[in-house]
């Protein structure tokens, strides 16, 4: 699950909104700063609050536009937010969660929509399933597209960033700095997870053509 932001860039640095949460927003001094803050704005505005009546929206499917990165939410934040959602859509209280998944207690099914006690068992993910046929595990858990490196029009810059290393983000002048540099991530990521040398060079390849045709557009 991933949330969107809009960048800016300020003469003495960035600073960025939500597309899909109004409201949430932060700023820092540099790029590599301001993806962890709004990493950490992220996880804070849509953990704020304990009241099951909130609702926020899901993320919008959005496109490559100039100065937009998708940040991931935390899977224990994505599943209580998801699960809150399905609920509501079903016009289900939590009481009729609980009962529907045959917990036998309300608590047992409050602690999925909280954050800080969500982690279910496979048992409990099939009754979760079962109720709510459209629940999806692959839209909540952080995909293998952590390991590779985004590129990112902001202005004049290119900010390239790869989500598990935030600290390894860079900003460059020019659109082929920013692939060359979007290759060394990339290619070492590859290289840690695959022993075939020719394959991991393929790979690279292959990315960096992807990034290249976000780039254009």
């Amino acid at each position: 699950m991933k949330y969107h932001f809009k960048i800016h860039k300020e003469e003495n640095g960035y600073w960025a909104e939500c597309v899909e949460l109004q409201g949430c927003f932060t700023q820092a001094e540099s790029f590599d700063s301001l993806l962890v803050n709004m990493d950490e704005a992220l996880s804070i505005h849509l953990d704020e609050t304990k009241d099951s009546e909130l609702n926020f929206p899901l993320p919008d499917s959005v496109g490559n536009e100039k100065g937009i990165i998708g940040i991931s939410v935390k899977p224990s934040i994505a599943l209580a937010l998801m699960l809150r959602h399905l609920r509501k859509k079903h016009n289900m209280t939590q009481k009729d969660a609980a009962e529907a998944m045959g917990f036998k207690g309300l608590f047992s099914y409050q602690r999925l929509e909280s954050s800080k006690t969500s982690n279910p068992e496979l048992l409990t993910l099939d009754k979760i399933k079962s109720v709510f046929t459209e629940f999806s595990i692959d839209f909540i858990i952080r995909g293998s597209e952590r390991e590779v490196a985004h590129i990112v029009q902001i202005d004049n810059e290119w900010g390239v960033f790869e989500e598990n290393n935030y600290r390894q983000s860079s900003v460059h002048k020019s659109k082929d700095a920013a692939l060359r540099a979007a290759k060394n991530i990339s290619g070492k990521n590859i290289l840690k997870s695959h022993a075939n040398a020719k394959i991991a060079k393929n790979n690279v390849k292959a990315i960096v053509g992807s990034s290249k045709k976000a780039a254009k557009k």
